[in-house]
């Protein structure tokens, strides 16, 4: 906004003067500017990409960062699982194969098929069923079991469904601050990541683990982390005391 308002500093007078040559800076090229200047006068041609008004944005006697995001932003509809993704205190690389498995690009066989990359659609945890993403969460018996006792570790008293289900069932019951609500989302973002992970294993390594071993791990690896937010201490030890077969 300094630069557009011409205000009184050394560098956005010298822009004026070298490049400008009288004209308002919506209308200012400088092709044998710095990488620096030429990035700062470009940003215009994004906000006149999504429609916003530069007129009524030079109006302005006081712009902030807040002010131009949400400009750029516009009202695009919240996506309802975004605190699934955005409020998990999981690791970095369980949320984002959450938020992939979320939008339904996780490579499975069904859609590797589909690309020509492999004629091979058995799902490597049952060997029964085609693998596809409705399938392995939670359809797959190896990854309904799993599921099904995670569930029972975190008291929650319903059966595994469907994954657009299991998708809306948390969006409308975990997306709280509590303690459960975190843990249960913790606990999704690590069983969706560790499933992956088992089945690139099984694909890849031939690599087998029965379902009390992939079940023990993701239990030890949310409790790792869980305990690095000393707000879920306590609700982790009563959990692991309640349940300590596991």
């Amino acid at each position: 906004m300094e630069l557009s308002s011409k205000n009184d500093k050394l560098w956005v007078v010298w822009i004026h003067t070298y490049y400008g040559k009288g004209r308002t800076v919506e209308y200012i090229e400088a092709k044998q500017a710095s990488w620096l200047v030429q990035k700062i006068l470009k940003a215009k041609q994004y906000m006149i990409e999504v429609g916003v008004n530069l007129d009524e944005v030079l109006e302005k006697e006081h712009i902030t960062i807040n002010y131009i995001y949400k400009k750029l932003k516009q009202d695009h509809q919240k996506m309802p699982w975004r605190k699934l993704v955005c409020n998990n205190g999981g690791m970095p690389k369980w949320i984002f194969i959450l938020y992939v498995a979320i939008l339904g690009k996780l490579a499975t066989r069904d859609r590797l098929v589909r690309w020509g990359i492999t004629n091979e659609l058995l799902c490597p945890m049952c060997n029964v069923e085609e693998e596809s993403m409705e399938h392995l969460f939670f359809k797959c018996t190896y990854t309904t079991t799993i599921w099904e006792k995670l569930l029972q570790w975190m008291n929650v008293k319903r059966q595994p469904m469907e994954w657009s289900q299991e998708i809306e069932w948390a969006c409308n019951n975990v997306r709280g601050r509590s303690a459960n609500a975190e843990i249960y989302r913790i606990v999704l973002a690590s069983c969706v990541y560790y499933i992956w992970q088992e089945s690139n294993h099984r694909i890849f390594g031939a690599q087998l683990r029965p379902t009390g071993a992939l079940m023990k791990q993701i239990i030890q690896m949310v409790c790792g982390r869980g305990y690095m937010l000393s707000r879920l201490r306590r609700t982790l030890e009563e959990l692991i005391s309640t349940h300590n077969e596991f």
